[in-house]
C-alpha cells in the first residue's frame, strides 16, 4: 500500500515509533530537518501524558504548511519502506522479557542477553522464582517479537508444567471455533479449559 493511500496521521504515528531511525537518516537533510526535529523533541509515542499532535498543531509549531508536512511525511515513509530502500532499519538493542504464569500467580523478569533463545514447547527450569510462584518447572507457550525505536523486544510467555502438543493443538482449535475465548485462557485454569472442550479431567 502506498503511503498516500494511508491516513497521514497513521503515517506520522508509525514514524514516531521509530523516530531515532528517522532522525539518524533525515535530521541533517534540509528538506526534512525542521519536521524531524519537531518529531524528536518530545516522546509523543510513549508518553501517555503527551498527546500526539494534529497536523494543524505541527504546522503551528514548525511554521511548515500542512501540505508540506504531508509531503515530507509521505516521502520519508516511502524512503524507509520502499522495496529498494537505501535506508535499512537497524535494531541493535535486544531486550528479552519473560512473562511467567503458575496457576493465577504471575511474575516477570527482563534480561538483555541470552546465549540461546528458548523455543515454543521447550521446558525451562527457573529456580529463582519458586518462592513467588511455588514452582520452578515451566514450558514456553508463546514468543512475540516487538520492534520499536532501535530495540527488538522479545516477549517470552511461560507457563507451569510441561508442553503437551495434543493439548496445544486442541486449545488452538477451540479458540478458532469459539469453544473458548482468549479471556478464558487468561482467567481459567488449564483443567477448566480442558473440561470446556470435552477433555476428561484425570
Amino acid at each position: 500500500m502506498q503511503a498516500d493511500t494511508l491516513s497521514i496521521k497513521r503515517v506520522f504515528i508509525d514514524l514516531l515509533s521509530i523516530k531515532e531511525q528517522v532522525k539518524n537518516y533525515f535530521i541533517h537533510d534540509p528538506a526534512y530537518s525542521t519536521l524531524v526535529k519537531f518529531m524528536c523533541a518530545k516522546d509523543y509515542y510513549n508518553d501517555e501524558n503527551i498527546e500526539i499532535p494534529s497536523l494543524t498543531q505541527v504546522s503551528n509549531e514548525t511554521g511548515l504548511a500542512s501540505y508540506k508536512i504531508r509531503k515530507q511525511l509521505t516521502e520519508i515513509h516511502e524512503a524507509l519502506f520502499n522495496y529498494e530502500t537505501k535506508y535499512p532499519l537497524k535494531f541493535p538493542k535486544v531486550e528479552y522479557v519473560f512473562y511467567l504464569k503458575s496457576y493465577k500467580v504471575n511474575a516477570t523478569f527482563t534480561t538483555h542477553f541470552l546465549h540461546q533463545l528458548p523455543r515454543i514447547g521447550e521446558n525451562i527450569i527457573i529456580p529463582f522464582l519458586k518462592g513467588k510462584l511455588n514452582n520452578e518447572y515451566f514450558f514456553v507457550e508463546n514468543i512475540n517479537h516487538y520492534f520499536e525505536g532501535t530495540t527488538q523486544r522479545v516477549e517470552i510467555y511461560i507457563k507451569d508444567g510441561t508442553y503437551n502438543l495434543y493439548w496445544n493443538l486442541k486449545k488452538h482449535e477451540a479458540l478458532e471455533t469459539g469453544e473458548i475465548s482468549f479471556t478464558d485462557t487468561y482467567e481459567k485454569y488449564e483443567f477448566q479449559l480442558k473440561e470446556m472442550v470435552g477433555i476428561r479431567k484425570y
